[in-house]
């Protein structure tokens, strides 16, 4: 590929003729890239990327299929908070909790520290409200571990028990 001289920015491909070695050593390479790429591609994916000139084509289409776009990761993002919800035992929501962050890493949608301890907070049972409100008062939730503050919760839920 190369662009003409008045316009860098449209990329046209370069004559057979021109090649150079290094041109027919790049070319190679891509070629060998698509075909590894293409053999591990069942056929119904092949299907999707077929069209592909380059490896770094078929790359892109795969990435866009599985992981979607923009608007398709915004919706990933969505789909699990709203699957932080009470009414269930605390062990089986920190269980469900820890489940879904590991998703949403797995799925590369970044949390930080201190988002991810306040969704676990907000997510307790309205029941849990004064010891929520005092965890976050005394504790500085950016520098708390998520293991810490289960352990916390747990400490909380041994304390409430005792109560009743």
């Amino acid at each position: 590929m190369y662009a003409t001289e008045a316009d860098r920015v449209t990329q046209i491909p370069k004559p057979k003729s021109l090649w150079t070695d290094d041109d027919r050593k790049i070319r190679d390479g891509d070629d060998k890239a698509k075909a590894i790429l293409s053999m591990a591609l069942g056929q119904d994916i092949s299907i999707v990327v077929g069209n592909c000139i380059s490896a770094q084509e078929v790359w892109n289409e795969l990435k866009n299929l599985y992981e979607g776009n923009a608007d398709m990761k915004a919706s990933r993002v969505n789909m699990l908070n709203q699957q932080f919800s009470s009414g269930e035992t605390i062990e089986n929501q920190i269980r469900r909790f820890v489940k879904l962050v590991s998703q949403m890493i797995s799925a590369s949608i970044t949390i930080t520290n201190i988002g991810m301890n306040r969704q676990l907070l907000n997510s307790l049972p309205k029941n849990w409200d004064a010891d929520v409100a005092m965890i976050k008062r005394t504790k500085n939730l950016n520098d708390v571990t998520l293991t810490k503050l289960i352990a916390i919760i747990k400490s909380c839920e041994i304390d409430i028990s005792k109560e009743t």
